[in-house]
C-alpha cells in the first residue's frame, strides 16, 4: 500500500497502543515480533514475511535454518497472538481498530471497529489470576521454610522472584480417564470403579506432560481428547487385581495394556491408591506411555501447517530421549528444541526440561562428556536456571526436582535431600523425583534410604533409564553384594556417559569374575579420572572408600584422581 495511505498509520498506531497494553508490555518479544510485523506491512513487503525469513531477520537464525526441526517462529507467533487476544480481553467495551494475525500466516490484519457483541471479560480462576510478585515472594519463602535447610538472602531472594510474561501454553496430549469396570461379579465392588477413576485422574494430573480431562454422567467431555484410558477391575481378594488399557480415540485397539496386582487387605482404597501412584508413573513420566504413544503420532504432523500442535510436548521428549541414554548428540538435538520454548516462559514441563539441560552440560559436575555438545553452562547458571523455576511454579514437582538436583551436585546433599522430598510429596508417582532423591541419599551414604528410592523409580518407570541403577550398585559394593552389583552395573551399561567401564569393572571385583576383570582393567586404567562421573554423586566417606578400594584392588592406580 502507498506510505500515505491512512490505513497504515491506523495500523501502526493501534500496534502502539497494543505494545503499551500490560500484556505485551512484559514481554519485549512480543513488541519486537509485533513491530516486525507492522513494519513489514507498512513498507509493502508482507508478501515475503515467511517463517524462514522471521527466524533470519529477527532471530538470529542463519541460512540453515529448518522450521520442520526448529519451532521457535512459530511459537514466538503463538505467544504473540495469545498476548494479543489477552489485551483485548482486558477492555470488551473499547470500540475502534484491532489488529489480527490469521493462523496458519504471518500477516498483520487491520480490522476496523469492533466485534458486535464483545465478549465479557473473564472472571480470574485460581489457575489464571494473575500472580503478585509480593504474592509469589511469600510463596516461595513458605515453601522453603517448609522443607527447611534453606537461608536466603535478599539479594538471594531477589534471584528468586521472576516476573510472569506469558500464560502457560498446555501444549500437552489430552487423556480421558473413564470408570473401570467392575469385572468382580459383585455389584457392592461398583463402588471401586468411580473411586478408581477419580484418584488414577488426579495422580495423571500431577505429571504437567498431560491433560486429563473425565467424561461426564452423560458422557460428555469439554475438550476432545487424544487418548483414553479404560479398563476392568478383575477381583479385590485374595488379591487386588486390575488392568489398564490405552488407546487412541480415533482408532481401535488398545496401545498399551498394563496389569496390576497387589496382596489383598482391610484397605481396598490405600491399595487401589497405591496402584494408580505406580500406573500414573508408568503412564505419565518420561518416557512413559503417553510419550511413547504420541511420538508417532507427532512425527507425522512434522511440516504440517498445524506442526506447532504439541511443539512443547515434542521438545520436552527429545529432552527425555537425551536423559535416557546421555548420548552428545541427542543433547544437541533436544537443547536446539526446548532452548526457544524456555524464553519468557512459565510452563514448569518446558522450565524443567531446559533447566536439566542447563545441569547436565556443566562440566563441573561429571554428568557427561560436556566437550562434544554445543552449549556450556556454569554451576552458577545451573543453579540460578534452578532458582528461576521454583519461583515461577512454586507448587511444581519438576521445580523443585531440579533444584534438588542441583544442590546434590554441588554437594548440599542435606538440602537437595529436602527439597527433592517437597517434590516427592507433590508427586509421589513422578520416578524422575524418587531417582534424583535416591542420588541425594547415595550422596549422604543412606544406602538403605537410596536403595528404597531407586526400586520406587524404577518400579514407577515405563523403561527404566540406566542412571536409575547408580544407588543400587553402589550400595551393593558397599555391602560386598557381588550378584546384585552385577545386576545393577549391567543395568547402567547402555548410558553413554562417564563412568560405564567404571562401573563394571567394580561390580566384576566385587562378583568375583576375574575374566571380566581382565579384560576391563587395562581399558580402566588407560582413563585420566577412572571415578569420573561417580566421584561427583557418591560423595560420602563410605561409599566414596567403597568404590575406591575396590578399583585399586584391581590394578588400577588412582594416585592422580
Amino acid at each position: 500500500m502507498p506510505a500515505d495511505d491512512p490505513g497504515q498509520s491506523r495500523l501502526a498506531a493501534e500496534a502502539a497502543r497494543l505494545a503499551a497494553a500490560p500484556a505485551l508490555s512484559r514481554s519485549a518479544r512480543n513488541r519486537e515480533l509485533l513491530d516486525y510485523l507492522v513494519r513489514e506491512t507498512e513498507a509493502g513487503r508482507a508478501g515475503r514475511v515467511t517463517e524462514t525469513a522471521i527466524a533470519q531477520d529477527l532471530m538470529d537464525r542463519d541460512a540453515g535454518f529448518d522450521p520442520a526441526s526448529d519451532p521457535i517462529v512459530r511459537v514466538r507467533m503463538r505467544r504473540l497472538r495469545d498476548a494479543i487476544a489477552a489485551a483485548y480481553a482486558e477492555e470488551p467495551e473499547r470500540t475502534g481498530d484491532r489488529i489480527e494475525l490469521p493462523r496458519g500466516g504471518y500477516t498483520v490484519v487491520l480490522v476496523e471497529g469492533s466485534p458486535a457483541e464483545p465478549a465479557p471479560a473473564a472472571e480470574p480462576t485460581a489457575k489464571t489470576r494473575r500472580r503478585h510478585p509480593a504474592l509469589l515472594a511469600a510463596a516461595v519463602l513458605l515453601l522453603l521454610a517448609l522443607i527447611g535447610g534453606f537461608a536466603y538472602s535478599g539479594s538471594s531472594l531477589s534471584r528468586l522472584i521472576a516476573q510472569f510474561s506469558e500464560p502457560v501454553i498446555r501444549d500437552y496430549p489430552v487423556v480421558s480417564v473413564e470408570r473401570l469396570r467392575n469385572m468382580t461379579g459383585d455389584a457392592a465392588n461398583d463402588v471401586f470403579e468411580a473411586g478408581f477413576q477419580s484418584q488414577l485422574a488426579s495422580d495423571l494430573q500431577r505429571f504437567d506432560r498431560v491433560r486429563v480431562v473425565a467424561p461426564t454422567s452423560s458422557g460428555e467431555m469439554e475438550i476432545k481428547p487424544d487418548y483414553r484410558l479404560s479398563g476392568e477391575i478383575l477381583a479385590l481378594e485374595p488379591q487386588v487385581d486390575l488392568v489398564l488399557r490405552l488407546s487412541r480415540t480415533d482408532h481401535a485397539g488398545a496401545l498399551v495394556h498394563r496389569r496390576f496386582t497387589r496382596t489383598a487387605g482391610e484397605n481396598y482404597f490405600e491399595l487401589l491408591a497405591e496402584i494408580s501412584e505406580e500406573a500414573s508413573g508408568r503412564l505419565g513420566g518420561p518416557g512413559g506411555d503417553f510419550s511413547q504413544a504420541a511420538e508417532q503420532t507427532m512425527a507425522k504432523n512434522l511440516g504440517l501447517p498445524d506442526s506447532d500442535n504439541l511443539a512443547a510436548f515434542r521438545c520436552v521428549m527429545e529432552t527425555d530421549r537425551f536423559l535416557f541414554d546421555y548420548e552428545p548428540e541427542q543433547f544437541d538435538v533436544a537443547w536446539n528444541c526446548i532452548e526457544p520454548l524456555a524464553q519468557d516462559s512459565t510452563d514448569p514441563t518446558v522450565l524443567a526440561a531446559w533447566s536439566a539441560l542447563v545441569t547436565h552440560s556443566v562440566p563441573e559436575f561429571q554428568m557427561m562428556d560436556t566437550s562434544a555438545i554445543s552449549t556450556r553452562h556454569t554451576p552458577e547458571e545451573a543453579l540460578n536456571a534452578a532458582e528461576h523455576i521454583v519461583a515461577v511454579n512454586p507448587l511444581s514437582d519438576t521445580a523443585f526436582l531440579q533444584f534438588g538436583a542441583v544442590l546434590n551436585v554441588q554437594g548440599n546433599s542435606e538440602a537437595a535431600i529436602a527439597a527433592l522430598s517437597r517434590a516427592r510429596a507433590l508427586n509421589p508417582g513422578n520416578p524422575t523425583a524418587a531417582a534424583v532423591l535416591a542420588y541425594a541419599y547415595m550422596a549422604n551414604d543412606r544406602f538403605e534410604e537410596a536403595g528404597t528410592e531407586a526400586e520406587a523409580a524404577i518400579r514407577r518407570s515405563a523403561v527404566p533409564a540406566p542412571y536409575m541403577y547408580v544407588p543400587l550398585f553402589v550400595a551393593a559394593v558397599v555391602e560386598g553384594d557381588g550378584e546384585a552389583a552385577m545386576e545393577a552395573a549391567e543395568a547402567y551399561a547402555p548410558q553413554a556417559g562417564p563412568g560405564v567401564d567404571t562401573v563394571r569393572l567394580i561390580a566384576a571385583k566385587v562378583a568375583g569374575r576375574s575374566d571380566i576383570v581382565d579384560e576391563l582393567a587395562p581399558v580402566v586404567a588407560r582413563l585420566d579420572d577412572p571415578l569420573y562421573g561417580l566421584s561427583a554423586f557418591v560423595q560420602g566417606p563410605v561409599g566414596t572408600s567403597a568404590l575406591r578400594d575396590a578399583l585399586i584392588s584391581t590394578g588400577v592406580s588412582l594416585e592422580d584422581s
